[in-house]
């Protein structure tokens, strides 16, 4: 059973958690500051289990180890034991809007120090002519058929 691997970890010896958990209502800049504190002296990831909303900078928290925020009201044990295993194998979880917001600062990291040329393209939003895009259209028996190439 995939649950064996997870068992908890007294606060006496935190050195030797994979994974701190977390929950607080509202994750702020003070919630981030203590989850530094308990990773400055371990190498463990933390779980957040939300009750009311997000206000912390997503990227801030990523970089102090947070690895998945879990909303209280969506938390059930199957995504908390899924979780606490994908976790250690470099996984992660996010709600989406919390995971757009770390996307969107990614982007913006890039953009503002990248070097001419250093962006992948598949990331680079503002050159389309760079790929092909088809463009499907449906004849009248459903079939799909190419109206143009871009």
């Amino acid at each position: 059973m995939a649950t064996s691997r997870v068992r908890e970890v007294p606060p006496a010896d935190i050195q030797d958690a994979q994974i701190i958990v977390g929950a607080v209502d509202i994750a702020d800049a003070s919630t981030l500051e203590l989850v530094r504190e308990l990773n400055d002296n371990t190498d463990a990831r933390s779980v957040m289990v939300m009750g009311q909303r997000w206000q912390a900078d997503i990227a801030a928290a990523v970089d102090r180890g947070v690895r998945a925020v879990l909303w209280r009201d969506a938390f059930t044990p199957a995504t908390f034991i899924r979780t606490l295993l994908t976790i250690p194998e470099g996984g992660g979880s996010f709600p989406p809007t919390l995971q757009g917001t770390l996307m969107e600062q990614v982007l913006e990291m890039w953009s503002h120090r990248r070097m001419p040329g250093t962006l992948p393209q598949r990331l680079h939003h503002q050159n389309p002519t760079r790929h092909r895009r088809a463009i499907l259209t449906f004849d009248s028996s459903a079939q799909i058929m190419p109206a143009r190439m871009a």
